[in-house]
Order: structure tokens, then C-alpha cells, then sequence
């Protein structure tokens, strides 16, 4: 949840982490399906540990994010899990990673 232009500290690399409810309420009205999930700035594994207590286990899960420490936190933090780590999504398309059946972030 950025706090760009809210009069609040700009947190380094606007890492701004999810709460687990909005991640819920979420899954509650929109319950998306499909293995292969995209979490294309994870930070450390905010939406990726909600997405999982709610869904339980079974997701293929391709994490990414400019820190990439924090990428193989999230990864560790979540299970075993596919990490596609340092892709920059405005030169590097991510077609070759196959077809993703949700993208879930926070922007």
C-alpha cells in the first residue's frame, strides 16, 4: 500500500507490505483458479502466504521483485515454489516463463 503523495515516509524500493485481510476479502469475492500463479513485485511474501492459508497448498508459484533478497525470503517463507527472480518486466517479457493462470500484486 503505497504512501506516495499521503504525506507519509517513501518506504526504499516502495515496499509497502499486504495485509493478509486484503488478500481474503479478496479471494472471497474473486475466487481465482488455476496452478500457476504470478506475484510479479512479492517483496517478501506478503500476498503470497495469504494467497496460500486461504487456497492451501497446490499453487505453482513465480515470484519476482527488484530485491532480490527478499525474493528468496518470499520463496523460502512460502514452501518450495518456481522463482523467476531479476526480471524486468518492461524489457523482458514474460512469455518464456509459459502461461500464468493468475497474476496477483500489489501495485
Amino acid at each position: 500500500m503505497s504512501a506516495t503523495n499521503r504525506g507519509g515516509q517513501r518506504s526504499e524500493a516502495d515496499n509497502y507490505p499486504t495485509p493478509a485481510w486484503c488478500v481474503y476479502r479478496l479471494l472471497e469475492v474473486a475466487p481465482l483458479h488455476g496452478r500457476r500463479w504470478l506475484e510479479p513485485a512479492c517483496g517478501e511474501g506478503a500476498i503470497v502466504r495469504a494467497a496460500e492459508a486461504m487456497r492451501g497448498p497446490g499453487t505453482s508459484w513465480f515470484v519476482n521483485d527488484i530485491r532480490h533478497d527478499a525474493v528468496k525470503r518470499a520463496a523460502d517463507a512460502a514452501g518450495p515454489r518456481v522463482v523467476c527472480d531479476g526480471i524486468d518486466f518492461v524489457r523482458d517479457p514474460i512469455g518464456h516463463w509459459g502461461h500464468f493462470d493468475v497474476a496477483i500484486t500489489n501495485p
